[in-house]
């Protein structure tokens, strides 16, 4: 559905968020994104390369267990 780079995503945001063919839940998701890949960086203690990193953002998923993702 979407791909940018990390680098991209605070310019992107507000484009997002003004979209009307965009859904509420996606605009949402991407108020937290930013918090919640910092967050997970943190706690797992991972290096990445803001030039070379990226999200790919999927409109569904499908997982085989239960958990929240």
């Amino acid at each position: 559905m979407w791909e940018y780079k990390i680098t991209e995503i605070e310019t992107i945001i507000p484009d997002i968020k003004q979209n009307n063919d965009v859904h509420r839940l996606h605009k949402e998701g991407f108020d937290n994104l930013l918090d919640g890949f910092q967050e997970f960086v943190d706690e797992n203690d991972i290096t990445y390369d803001e030039e070379f990193g990226y999200f790919r953002i999927y409109s569904s998923v499908a997982v085989e267990s239960t958990e929240i993702i």
